[in-house]
C-alpha cells in the first residue's frame, strides 16, 4: 500500500510539471496603439487612465518593431520614434533608439489576448496598455 502511495504522488508531481504552453512567436505582429496609461504618486494608490492618443507600436515577423511615438517615454504624445527587437519568450522589449539617440534598454511586456501591458523601470509604477488594432 505504501509504495502504491509513493507512485501515484511522483505520477500527481509529474503530471503537474508539464510544460508550459510556449507563446507563438507571431502573437505580437501587427499595430497596437496606445489606450491608457498608469502612473502612481509613489504610495500604492496609482490607477489607469483612457487616453485619446495616436501612440501606437507596430510589431514585425521578424523580431523587430517601431513606435510612433517614444516607446521610451510613458506619455501619450505621439512624437518621436523608437526602434529596437522583441523577444516573446522571455516578454521583454530591447529597445534600441529612444528619444533619437542609441538606448539599448530592456522594457518588460505582458501579453493578454487583444491587450499587451508595458512595464516601465519607475521607482513609482508606471505602465502603458495598447489594444490590437
Amino acid at each position: 500500500m505504501k509504495k502504491l502511495l509513493v507512485l501515484f504522488s511522483c505520477l500527481l508531481i509529474l503530471n503537474a510539471c508539464g510544460k508550459e504552453k510556449e507563446i507563438p512567436s507571431n502573437v505580437l505582429v501587427g499595430n497596437w496603439k496606445l489606450t491608457s496609461l498608469y502612473v502612481d504618486p509613489g504610495d500604492g494608490s496609482g490607477v489607469y487612465v483612457d487616453v485619446n492618443s495616436n501612440k501606437q507600436i507596430t510589431f514585425f515577423n521578424d523580431g523587430s518593431f517601431t513606435s510612433k511615438g517614444d516607446i521610451c517615454d510613458i506619455y501619450p504624445s505621439d512624437e518621436g520614434i523608437s526602434s529596437g527587437s522583441y523577444s516573446v519568450s522571455d516578454t521583454t522589449i530591447m529597445v534600441a533608439i529612444c528619444k533619437g539617440k542609441e538606448a539599448n534598454i530592456d522594457i518588460k511586456l505582458i501579453l493578454e489576448k487583444d491587450l499587451i501591458t508595458i512595464y516601465y523601470p519607475c521607482i513609482e509604477g508606471c505602465a502603458n496598455k495598447y489594444t490590437r488594432q
